[in-house]
């Protein structure tokens, strides 16, 4: 296989692996264990990779393909952070994504609101998804009560056996405001 071929085919892997992450949370997490449970093993891999984008970029730069070679810098420089910096470069991914996966599935959202009877303050959970003892998703709150800094008696008791507080009377946290009656949350359960 050619030197450009391999190339391409490790900027279409890294790209795929960029927005396999922007889609998915997961892909996120299995990265971030992977580097908890080996370090050493990460440590010989962001090396030789390191090695390896160095001698590339030599190789493009005698070459005086300029654009190429920028490529290559961004490229190596985006997977060596995300490599050196996993849980930092997670955060950041995720304070991308979570917007993004709102406004998408919105549509879906509304529908699911609208379809609620309207006797009492409408509230409903659109969990994510995450670890089993945690999570992260949505919650349309009518009452706006969640984004408070202290919720009421009643809203405490109705969220009560909800995978928000999971049986707990501790305050919610992590509560960002999105739009109208939505907010971005962890799930406790």
């Amino acid at each position: 296989m050619k030197r450009e071929a391999r190339i391409i085919l490790a900027t279409l892997l890294v790209c795929g692996l960029i927005l396999g992450a922007l889609f998915s949370e997961w892909l996120c997490l299995a990265f971030v264990m992977w580097v908890i449970l080996a370090p050493k093993a990460a440590s010989f891999i962001v090396a030789g990779v390191s090695i390896g984008c160095i001698l590339i970029a030599i190789r493009i730069a005698k070459r005086r393909a300029w654009g190429r070679l920028c490529a290559t810098i961004l490229i190596s420089a985006a997977a060596l952070t995300s490599a050196l910096a996993p849980f930092q470069v997670g955060r950041e991914v995720l304070e991308i994504v979570r917007p993004i996966h709102f406004a998408l599935m919105l549509p879906f959202y509304e529908m699911q609101i609208r379809a609620l009877p309207t006797s009492e303050p409408r509230i409903q959970e659109f969990n994510w998804g995450g670890m089993l003892f945690a999570s992260y998703g949505v919650l349309y709150d009518e009452t706006d009560e969640i984004g408070a800094p202290a919720q009421s008696q009643k809203w405490l008791v109705r969220m009560h056996n909800t995978d928000i507080t999971c049986g707990s009377d501790a305050p919610v946290a992590d509560v960002r405001h999105m739009i109208g009656h939505y907010y971005l949350t962890g799930f406790g359960c």
